[in-house]
């Protein structure tokens, strides 16, 4: 919004994912929302050695948090996860799957998007190979497209398809069809550091794992 996109600050889209949230602790305005089709549940395994490094953290000055996604990321807490009755939920499961009925909608699997047909610097459809073929099939926009191939993919299908900075495109031979300089810039690392540290007299996850019968019984568990 501070950019000038109305519509685009935090208060106009934080409704928008609260909407599509169906939180376990139900709804907790503004954060949390419930009835939506994207389930988020506690995670169903525990350990004991969790709960003590829990408590070692804290002895270092790191509280104990119920909740890290109000805004406030400081502190320890498990993670929250995307499953519904123990099964993870994909994007797929929770959008697509409730009307792959719809006779207006088709879904096309092992399709490799090559890019985007435009008409001046409107998008008029897509063009995708699918399966084992080398030949291009064309899917026509009667609205818009939009594009969920995540923050790397979507700059890649933009910028293979003529929208993006000029030298980007020019350098790699690729027609300039709409000069966007913000296109592939101010990407950041998500950065996630994993310590690893090896216990003895305590269950782990991966104790357990790698023993055949262990792995049977963690089956078990999760059938009933």
């Amino acid at each position: 919004r501070d950019l000038g996109l109305e519509g685009w600050g935090w208060e106009d889209v934080l409704p928008v994912f609260t909407s599509c949230e169906d939180h376990w602790a139900g709804a907790n305005p503004p954060h949390h929302g419930a009835g939506g089709p994207w389930t988020v549940s506690q995670a169903r395994v525990q350990w004991p050695i969790l709960d003590r490094f829990k408590e070692a953290a804290a002895q270092e000055g790191i509280p104990a948090t119920d909740d890290f996604n109000r805004g406030d990321n400081f502190g320890f807490s498990p993670y929250e996860v995307n499953q519904r009755k123990g099964f993870r939920l994909s994007a797929a499961g929770a959008y697509l799957k409730p009307v792959a009925h719809r006779s207006n909608l088709k879904v096309v699997t092992k399709a490799h998007v090559a890019g985007l047909e435009l008409e001046g610097k409107r998008v008029t459809g897509v063009n995708f190979l699918e399966g084992s073929s080398k030949e291009l099939s064309f899917a026509a926009a009667e609205g818009a497209v939009v594009l969920a191939a995540g923050s790397v993919g979507d700059v890649q299908i933009l910028q293979l398809s003529g929208i993006g900075p000029r030298e980007v495109l020019e350098g790699v031979g690729v027609e300039v069809k709409h000069h966007l300089p913000g296109v592939g810039g101010n990407l950041q690392d998500h950065l996630q550091i994993r310590p690893c540290w090896r216990l003895s007299n305590c269950e782990t996850l991966n104790e357990k794992a790698n023993s055949p019968l262990q792995s049977i019984w963690i089956g078990l568990q999760y059938a009933l």
